[in-house]
Formats: C-alpha cells, sequence, structure tokens
C-alpha cells in the first residue's frame, strides 16, 4: 500500500504525545514528507534554522510499512523483547514490516535535538531499526539519551538487514582455544530475530 500523508499525521500526532509524557514539553516544529530515499534509509531529518523536515521513505527500504491504526496498544507486536521493545509474531499483520510510529518517533527525537543512540541498538534513537520490532519510550529512556547539537544537520535511519563484520560465520573453527574462534565483529553490532543491526563509529 502506498504511504499517505494522512497516515503520517495521525502517527505523528500520537508520537508527538509519547515524547511529552516522556518529559518533552516542548512542541517542535516539524513538517513531513513522503519521498523515495536512498537505499536502505527509512527516514531523514534535515535540521535548518531551528526546524526540522523529516523526509520517509514511500515503501520504507522496500520492506512495507506498518501503519498502525490503533498505536494506544501493542497488540500486533506480542511478543516482549525488553520493557521498551516489542516484535510482531510470524503471521502478525506487523510481521516482515517496518514500524512507521517507532521510525516517526525516531525523528522527532532529533527534531527534539537528540543524537543517534550509539550505546542500545535496540532504542528508540538507535540509527537502525528491525522489521516486525516496535520501541517505546519511559521517562528512564530518556534521560539515557545524548544531547545533540542544535546545529543545522542531517540524520538518517536505516534498516537493519544483514550482520555485518562477522568472523568465522561459517563455525569452520571449532577448536575453542583458537583466538578465531566464535564471532567477532567491527562496530557495534547484535543478532537480532531476522537480521543483524549494526551502528558504526560514525554517523549513519
Amino acid at each position: 500500500a502506498v504511504l499517505e500523508q494522512t497516515s503520517v499525521a495521525f502517527l505523528a500526532e500520537f508520537a508527538i504525545k509519547q515524547w511529552r509524557a516522556a518529559g518533552m514539553a516542548a512542541m517542535p516544529d516539524v513538517s513531513y514528507e513522503i519521498a523515495p530515499l536512498p537505499a536502505g534509509i527509512l527516514g531523514l531529518s534535515q535540521r535548518q534554522a531551528g526546524k526540522t523536515h523529516i523526509l520517509l521513505d514511500d515503501d520504507a527500504a522496500g520492506h512495507g510499512w506498518f501503519v498502525d491504526l490503533t498505536p494506544e496498544d501493542d497488540v500486533e507486536f506480542d511478543i516482549p523483547v525488553t520493557d521498551l521493545v516489542r516484535r510482531a509474531r510470524d503471521g502478525q499483520i506487523a510481521a516482515g514490516r517496518m514500524d512507521l510510529l517507532t521510525v516517526v518517533m525516531h525523528e522527532l527525537g532529533h527534531a527534539y535535538g537528540l543524537d543517534h543512540d550509539r550505546t542500545d541498538t535496540i532504542s528508540v534513537m538507535s540509527s537502525v531499526l528491525e522489521t516486525s520490532e516496535r520501541r517505546s519510550l519511559s521517562p528512564a529512556s530518556l534521560a539515557a539519551f545524548v544531547p545533540g547539537t542544535l546545529a543545522d544537520g542531517v540524520f538518517t535511519m536505516g534498516a537493519a538487514d544483514h550482520p555485518l563484520g562477522i568472523t568465522n560465520g561459517s563455525f569452520d573453527i571449532t577448536d575453542v582455544d583458537t583466538a578465531e574462534f566464535g564471532w567477532s565483529h567491527r562496530g557495534n553490532i547484535s543478532a537480532g530475530t531476522n537480521a543483524g543491526m549494526l551502528n558504526e563509529d560514525s554517523e549513519v
């Protein structure tokens, strides 16, 4: 289905309420646009002169968007991962898709002046998102986010598709005393149910 501006506006209104409930009192100056973005990019925030323009990819980097018409509950994401992260079981309508609400909340975080979260790969402000996944906010999680510079800039959120930088991925090395035994990686990576999430040291 084609992403509609009305769907974005509906979920953006709910997302702003979530940010305010978590402790962000101000109302960000934000505009939204749906457009084809570069491969792998779900959303992009452009800050200029104190205003934020959010672009959302028209087809969620090829995965398709899940547009939640009842965002006040998370019933479509029926597998709890943490207190603030849930996944959709196979067969659920949200399974295999990118959660539009999570991406809008992430991009609004940049509108509030927050940087990417480089320590928690499954927080709302992490720079990558897996399919079938919803991330939420709490006052405690908000306290852990790092304020970004309020200067003009571009922030992106991408789709996690494959684990990168893994050695011994084929498990050919089986001797536990060998230095190359197990997995090693570059960057900050964790394995998910359907994808690997990579957060490089530089801006995504």
